[in-house]
């Protein structure tokens, strides 16, 4: 599947998703474009669904991107940090800032798909970077309801590795 991103309404680039992994039901999909790297995460559920890295104990330390769709198509992402090896908290109210942009959602026949972009390093004291071609741990996760605070349904830890095409 090939997206367009655009900037000030103007493609800037295409991408078509090379890398991929599934891990308990939950796909994700990448590709490096330019100083950011793009997502694709679906889970068979109509919840929100979660990526996160740079876990130091469980979900402490770790930046997560949590979201959902409304209406079919309406896309909320909310970046977060793990405050403790149990639970996180949205940057924004720690004093950071939101990172993750939204490129597409879509939800139907009981699939959740976000696709989204972040930068590879932000100011953000709360964002982890992402580093190139050296394995990182993810965690990928999703619940049962449109609602980013209650606790995941499936969760998976992988292996990927972020790479220039």
């Amino acid at each position: 599947m090939r997206f367009f991103l655009l900037m000030m309404g103007m493609v800037v680039a295409s991408v078509c998703f090379a890398e991929g992994i599934e891990a308990n039901g939950i796909k994700l999909q990448w590709e490096v474009v330019s100083n950011e790297v793009v997502f694709a995460l679906e889970a068979p559920t109509t919840g929100w669904v979660s990526l996160g890295w740079g876990a130091t104990a469980k979900m402490k330390d770790a930046d997560y991107l949590i979201g959902y769709v409304t209406n079919g198509n309406r896309g909320v992402i909310e970046d977060h940090f793990g405050v403790s090896v149990t639970g996180h908290r949205r940057d924004t109210d720690l004093g950071g800032i939101e990172n993750f942009r939204m490129i597409e959602a879509q939800e139907g026949n009981g699939i959740t798909r976000l696709v989204f972009a972040r930068s590879l390093v932000t100011k953000d004291t709360y964002d982890v970077p992402l580093v190139l071609d050296k394995p990182l741990e993810v965690i990928l996760a999703y619940g049962r309801f449109d609602n980013t605070t209650s606790k995941h349904a499936v969760i998976a830890k992988v292996k990927i590795t972020l790479k220039r095409k």
